[in-house]
């Protein structure tokens, strides 16, 4: 016996759709079979825009999504893993919202600002070893202004790198704090090889991988240890500021 869909479930199939998002992960989102998806998008008579893309971006179809789902499919993939570990997930309705979703445990009622980012791939072709991924952690604004985020608005950053199924859960205040303005707010990482720092700025990430017990410490009120990498830029800045 088939089971009725939620008004919850044929929005999300829709918006989805709408951005081209491959029906084997809507039918994933959706906790729904991939046939089940396929009917009701028949049905609903929705256009296939997944396949629309592929031909429009890539006529080989390539298995590498357009950039323009990609930040939905992380977002998507995050909620998941969240409610698979027993918290309640908020979605603004605004696109444009501060935060990409608010986080609440269910057992004390607390809540944690969420902002997901997508790690891309750079390669250069004329050096092998210069292969890394990377993210931006700041905003994008009109003219090429650009705006770092507040503590108001993300306590916790997700870097999500789908192929590896890593995800870095960073805290905001290990890349914003009034010792590290200037600190990193692009990131490198490198999951795929021996190599763990960022050249530029000799931090290690992998320390961050798949670490979401952080979100409990978060909703437990326990002290997250900053990384070495930070006490040794604090301890740069104030050495630099006795001198000045």
């Amino acid at each position: 016996m088939s089971v009725r869909w939620s008004d919850w479930e044929i929005q999300t199939l829709t918006e989805l759709n709408a951005k081209g998002v491959k029906r084997e992960i809507i039918a994933e989102c959706l906790g729904r079979s991939k046939y089940a998806v396929r009917h009701k998008i028949l049905n609903m008579g929705l256009p296939n825009k997944y396949l629309a893309k592929q031909k429009k971006y890539n006529p080989d179809y390539a298995d590498e999504p357009p950039t323009s789902i990609k930040g939905v499919l992380s977002e998507f993939s995050t909620w998941l893993k969240f409610m698979r570990l027993g918290y309640e997930v908020y979605v603004p309705i605004n696109p444009k919202a501060a935060a990409d979703g608010i986080v609440m445990d269910i057992n004390t009622g607390k809540t944690c600002k969420i902002q997901v980012k997508t790690a891309t791939y750079r390669n250069d072709v004329a050096d092998k070893t210069f292969d890394y991924y990377h993210c931006n952690l700041y905003k994008h604004r009109v003219k090429g202004e650009i705006r770092n985020y507040t503590a108001n608005e993300v306590d916790f950053f997700i870097v999500a790198l789908e192929k590896h199924n890593i995800d870095y859960v960073i805290p905001f205040s290990h890349t914003h704090n009034e010792n590290i303005n200037d600190g990193p707010k692009r990131p490198r990482f490198y999951p795929h090889r021996e190599k763990r720092k960022d050249r530029m700025t000799n931090v290690c990430y992998e320390s961050y991988a798949n670490a979401y017990y952080y979100i409990d410490k978060f909703f437990k009120g326990q002290t997250i240890e900053e990384p070495q990498w930070i006490k040794e830029y604090n301890n740069k800045v104030n050495n630099k500021t006795k001198q000045e």
